[in-house]
């Protein structure tokens, strides 16, 4: 029995493991050595494989003097009773590839003592004592007869070894300082293995399709490739493929066929093929309409909470009603008229319907595309899972649940695409469960038809809508685009169309958000958008420009559109009059006044008469949009619905609600400010959000515009707060809201301009301040100048200037009574136009652009006197600093978290500084100060900044009036 187990061992050994070894030399006996005879001290440095040996002389080995076989003579010093101790040798050498040899084999003759380093490190020792070896050790004994000509062999480590240049090191030294003589010579000899591979196992085919199978096998030590041979069994030729892993995926295979395979390991030399295994292959799948459209649906239209159970495949539908699609009423195209209940001011919201369909060979399918007609919202299940839904909120769904959105128009009858994971499917019976929820009960239609079609071709994702820019920064940009089908998302980016730069997410999406980070300020970057095997879009035109350095006074460009995505040719001249004017200047920044897309806000609307109209603009312009009661399809002015985000508009966009491009975190998206240079921009929301003193929108307006030192403050939303176009502010509750609760807060923080849309026209205000009422309360006395287009703002910087713009799509032509605005200086309703705005430095300009390429208004500002100073502190820092101002007393107050070096001043409006309250401590412990500054009677009355400098931080606090 033991016998026959070695003759198994013995046989394996000589099938799978034959070894042939092959010495190489490395460094042959007699070679040329590098040398050092001086007696020196080389103390360690000489070891290392960077050491410098060029002044060294060399010679061949044997290398010595004495015994009178030497090929190269070394001096032992000038005194024969005192002779050199140590004597050094060195050799670079290379070996390419250390892996490639399970051994070295070192032959050293040395008399007497030897130490040898390999890349400096200690590999042998010979006749030598343990402990540090110096330049004057004495080896262990003497050397002598027979012993002095042999060769000692050791066996070195391969991973000793590099690939590339090596240096062996030697010292030999003396037992005696009289000894007669010194011999040294060395070999390095190599061992390589070879052996035939062993043969690939388990050899197992999954993910089976028509077309394709994914091969695995066995791994085997020592394989760097395997061969993969395949046919169709009793075919007479092999189709032959690699891998340089333990797996292959085949494609290009026929469908419904018997395969055979075979696989070979490639080692140092090549194995055999493994015996043979097999797969099948589906039959092909093709193009199948799973549901057609117009089909027969079952269907529940009592206005019955039907819970959850009614989606599950296995649910009893035998008592629903049944009728071919389009199902519903009040359109007048229904092939099925549904019941909306008793009353139609209480219809049902919710319609149920379900439809089983038939899947052979799920596993074939490639791409599933569900097509559906809703209105107003609708939400789909496959075999109990929810898949889809469109317009309805993103919390759980129930009977009751209204559509955000009411659909109407085109968008009653359109068809909308999504594309579904194959993996929803089972082989055999599959059911779709839909609900239908109107936005209202007293919606005066609804509509369903539905189409699922499967196919097994590969597809190539498209690129459906963007890509489009968001969220730009100093260092970096968030860009967005939709694809057809779900994948995963690569940005490839560099400062040329070579990129060099890449960026991915691997998740499957079809809305796909990729941000790129550690990006260079006022920088311009091109970029293409994709998945990680193919670039989907990228040109010359897919490039931005990063925002520059904040505070930079670097020239600006802007373009504000309002009211404008409804597809007219309106529209469309704007944008070109736009183009053609702007030329190759960069847009820096695109900004949107709301209502963004006619009539409801829907994403088909959006897709249509936003994204199609400005594919070139969407690609390098970061856009920095802002809601319109439209952008909520109408729903009411504060309404329940129109406080939430449920709404195509806040999906679709990306917007800095974090604080991640300057400004105050305000943790919504319905309003949000960022920097841009030395601009501070304000983006709120006039329809969808409180706007009352107590309000979380004003309260953040408050600490945002607080906080802000930048040199131009730009504040835009959609009501407009002065407007006699096809709006009136002196009737429309949003626009008076926005007056007299968000206006005085802007205004007492001084904001340079206000842009706004809502009313179909074009109206531009005198610099202004103060006018709260109607329109018939103004007064000359609230223009902080008399001035009409050209503007000069001196400290403190009061006035503002209000541009309503909503005629970038839609017409102007209707006017309220009272039009024009005593308030305003330009009033225009017969040009569609934009608005083109520069800032550089302390300057900024505004100009209406009709659509004839005409500028039909303008007007500029410039700013004199110091700019604000920018606090380097949090804003936590900066509120525990007080100050109070008195008849003849300063006081200021604050908290200090740790100890510090701190220094007051007081500036004037100017920059220039006034006094330094030099009489407080310049170290101050943590805690609480508060300091009594006596003012003295040559202060003049008026505007003046308190900086605290803690630690060599300024923190500059709002000017104060000095009574």
């Amino acid at each position: 029995m033991i016998m026959k187990k070695i003759f198994i061992t013995l046989l394996f050994v000589l099938l799978f493991s034959t070894v042939i070894a092959q010495t190489v030399s490395i460094i042959p006996q007699n070679g040329s050595w590098k040398y050092l005879d001086n007696g020196s001290n080389q103390g360690t440095a000489w070891r290392a494989t960077t050491f410098n040996d060029a002044a060294w002389p060399s010679g061949n080995a044997e290398l010595g003097y004495g015994d009178g076989g030497e090929a190269t003579v070394v001096s032992y010093g000038s005194n024969a009773s005192n002779r050199y101790r140590t004597t050094y040798f060195r050799k670079a050498f290379s070996v390419s590839a250390p892996t490639n040899y399970s051994m070295f084999t070192l032959g050293l003759l040395r008399d007497d003592g030897a130490v040898i380093y390999l890349n400096g490190v200690e590999v042998v020792r010979s006749n030598m004592p343990t402990g540090t070896i110096d330049y004057t050790k004495l080896a262990s004994s003497a050397v002598s007869g027979t012993n002095e000509s042999t060769f000692y062999t050791f066996t070195l480590n391969p991973s000793s070894f590099v690939a590339g240049n090596n240096v062996l090191a030697v010292e030999i030294h003396q037992a005696a300082i009289n000894s007669s003589d010194l011999s040294f010579n060395l070999k390095l000899d190599a061992t390589s293995v070879s052996a035939t591979c062993a043969t690939p196992s388990s050899l197992t085919a999954s993910s089976i399709t028509a077309t394709t199978a994914s091969l695995s096998w066995s791994s085997i030590v020592g394989a760097t490739s395997y061969n993969i041979q395949y046919r169709v069994v009793g075919a007479s030729t092999w189709t032959t493929t690699t891998a340089t892993i333990t797996s292959k995926s085949l494609t290009g295979l026929s469908a419904n066929n018997n395969y055979e395979y075979q696989v070979q390991a490639v080692c140092s030399v090549t194995g055999a093929y493994s015996a043979t295994a097999n797969f099948t292959t589906l039959t092909a799948a093709g193009n199948d309409a799973l549901i057609a459209a117009n089909s027969s649906w079952k269907y529940l239209d009592n206005g019955t909470n039907q819970g959850t159970a009614w989606r599950a495949t296995a649910f009893n539908d035998a008592a629903w009603a049944s009728g071919n699609a389009e199902l519903g009423y009040g359109d007048g195209g229904e092939a099925t008229v549904l019941s909306y209940g008793p009353s139609s001011t209480a219809k049902y919201i919710t319609t149920y319907f379900r439809k089983s369909f038939s899947v052979t060979n799920p596993a074939t399918y490639t791409t599933l595309a569900l097509d559906v007609v809703r209105d107003d919202g609708i939400v789909v299940y496959i075999n109990g899972t929810e898949v889809y839904r469109n317009n309805m909120p993103t919390s759980t769904i129930a009977y009751t649940t209204l559509s955000t959105v009411s659909v109407g128009g085109a968008d009653e009858s359109a068809w909308i695409t999504t594309i579904l994971n194959t993996s929803a499917l089972v082989l055999g019976t599959n059911v779709m469960a839909v609900e239908i929820h109107q936005q209202a009960a007293t919606s005066t239609d609804i509509s369903f038809n539905a189409r699922l079609n499967a196919s097994s071709t590969v597809v190539t994702p498209v690129v459906t809508r963007g890509a489009y820019l968001q969220k730009l920064t100093p260092n970096g940009i968030t860009i967005r685009w939709r694809t057809d089908l779900p994948c995963n998302s690569t940005v490839q980016y560099g400062t040329s169309t070579a990129y060099g730069n890449t960026t991915s997410d691997a998740t499957l999406a079809t809305e796909h958000i990729v941000t790129l980070t550690g990006l260079t300020p006022a920088t311009n970057y091109f970029y293409s958008i994709g998945t990680s095997s193919q670039a989907l879009q990228g040109d010359a035109k897919n490039n931005f420009y990063t925002a520059p350095s904040i505070g930079s006074t670097a020239p600006i460009r802007i373009w504000a559109i309002g009211d404008f995505g409804n597809g007219s040719t309106q529209q469309t001249a704007v944008r070109n009059a736009y183009t053609t004017y702007t030329g190759t200047t960069p847009t820096n920044l695109w900004v949107w006044l709301g209502d963004n897309a006619y009539s409801n806000g829907t994403d088909l609307e959006f897709q249509n008469y936003v994204f199609a109209q400005y594919p070139d603009q969407f690609k390098s312009f970061p856009l920095f949009p802002s809601p319109g009661n439209h952008d909520y399809a109408g729903t009411g002015y504060q309404s329940t619905n129109s406080l939430t985000t449920n709404f195509p508009y806040f999906s679709i966009f990306s917007v800095p609600q974090n604080a991640e491009a300057g400004g105050v975190v305000s943790n919504t998206p319905k309003y949000y400010s960022y920097n841009y240079g030395n601009i501070h921009f304000i983006s709120l929301d006039s329809y969808g959000a409180l706007n009352n003193s107590s309000s979380p929108m004003y309260q953040w307006l408050n600490n945002d515009l607080a906080a802000n030192s930048q040199r131009w403050t730009v504040v835009y939303f959609h009501h407009a707060p002065y407007a006699l176009g096809s709006s009136n502010s002196n009737t429309g509750v949003e626009l008076i809201d926005m007056r007299t609760n968000i206006i005085p807060l802007l205004e007492s923080y001084h904001v340079d301009v206000v842009l706004a849309g809502h009313s179909h026209s074009n109206e531009r205000s005198y610099l202004i301040k103060g006018h709260y009422g109607l329109s018939t309360t103004f007064t000359q006395a609230m223009k902080v100048s008399t001035a009409t287009n050209t503007f000069t703002k001196t400290p403190p910087y009061d006035g503002t200037i209000y541009a309503v713009c909503g005629t970038s799509g839609q017409n102007p032509g209707a006017t309220q009574s009272g039009y024009p605005m005593p308030c305003m200086y330009f009033n225009n309703n017969t040009n569609n136009c934009s608005l083109v705005i520069d800032v550089s430095g302390d300057n900024l300009s505004c100009k209406y652009l009709a659509s004839t390429g005409t500028v039909v208004d303008q007007f500029s500002i410039t700013k004199s006197g110091a700019s604000k100073i920018a606090s380097t502190t949090t804003k936590k820092e900066a509120d525990l600093i007080h100050v109070y101002s008195f008849e003849n007393t300063l006081n200021v107050n604050y908290f200090l978290s740790e100890n510090a070096n701190v220094k007051i001043d007081l500036f004037n409006a100017l920059g220039q500084k006034i006094i330094s309250f030099d009489q407080i401590p310049t170290y101050q412990l943590k805690g609480n100060y508060n300091f009594e500054f006596p003012l003295s009677k040559k202060i003049a009355k008026g505007l003046y900044f308190i900086i605290v400098t803690v630690n060599g931080k300024p923190i500059v606090k709002k000017a104060y009036e000095l009574k």
